[in-house]
């Protein structure tokens, strides 16, 4: 009885998908911004579509200055109209400074034989939308923040990518600077790069129990806010989950972040 009840509780938890807010104060800005993280909808796989449709319309209200995608919003067994459909609907949300989109690991799983769009049909079906691709990259927004992306560093086998000094390089170290991972990892890096700020998702928070506990124990950022060094890191759970449709750890998830001015006397 009790492995069924966990059972149904995770089936239920995978479609509901809950807002996560944090405040974050800091003296490097001269007026607040509030910030959309959604990372791992794996869409048109595990989850049924109709959950994250219904969401738009709550991200849409709350007037962002800008959203942050990051990474693993398709996977190998999307298909290539599902693809398609969820980045036309996130490419409509209305925000300030845009749209923004770094690679996760499952976005770009070229030795899949099931895959049925190429990389080339996802970068351009991305940018046809609006959104712009961070790889290995940053973008200036407004007068205070710096929002770079790193290029995934891969699952399986690792990818080649700029160390986050490289990423930086030339950029205004006194603006607020946030940093894009997929995968939590290379904090302390970034930090000692100038990075204030790391998002990343990945974990899903371990997705069913006990996967979050180990991962806990092992030191592993896992979920939620952390401190490392200079750099303060937020792991989102994801607004879905991979592989099998139940959650036991945590819930499916989306991220505001209201990133507050406080004065340096202060």
């Amino acid at each position: 009885l009790a492995v069924f009840l966990m059972l149904g509780y995770g089936y239920y938890n995978v479609g509901h998908i809950d807002r996560t807010e944090y405040i974050i104060e800091t003296d490097k800005i001269s007026a607040d911004y509030r910030i959309v993280f959604i990372s791992d909808t794996h869409y048109g796989t595990v989850q049924n579509p109709a959950v994250l449709q219904e969401l738009m319309a709550e991200i849409g209200a709350l007037e962002p200055d800008f959203i942050v995608l990051g990474g693993d919003i398709v996977e190998s067994g999307t298909s290539k109209e599902s693809m398609e459909e969820v980045f036309c609907m996130m490419g409509k949300l209305n925000s300030r400074y845009g749209i923004y989109y770094v690679y996760g690991n499952h976005d770009r799983q070229e030795d899949r034989e099931q895959r049925s769009f190429t990389n080339q049909e996802l970068e351009q079906t991305i940018t046809d939308n609006g959104i712009i691709i961070l790889k290995d990259e940053y973008a200036e927004i407004g007068d205070d923040l710096i929002l770079a992306g790193r290029d995934d560093v891969g699952y399986y086998e690792k990818r080649e990518r700029l160390s986050a000094e490289e990423i930086l390089e030339g950029a205004d170290r006194e603006r607020y600077i946030i940093m894009l991972d997929h995968q939590p990892v290379e904090i302390a890096v970034n930090g000692e790069a100038g990075a204030d700020l790391q998002l990343s998702g990945h974990t899903h928070a371990g997705q069913a129990f006990p996967a979050g506990l180990f991962m806990r124990v092992m030191g592993m950022p896992c979920y939620g806010e952390y401190q490392i060094d200079d750099c303060e890191l937020i792991v989102s759970s994801g607004a879905s989950v991979g592989v099998f449709p139940i959650r036991t750890e945590k819930h499916c998830e989306y991220v505001v972040i209201e990133l507050k001015k406080i004065s340096a006397s202060n």
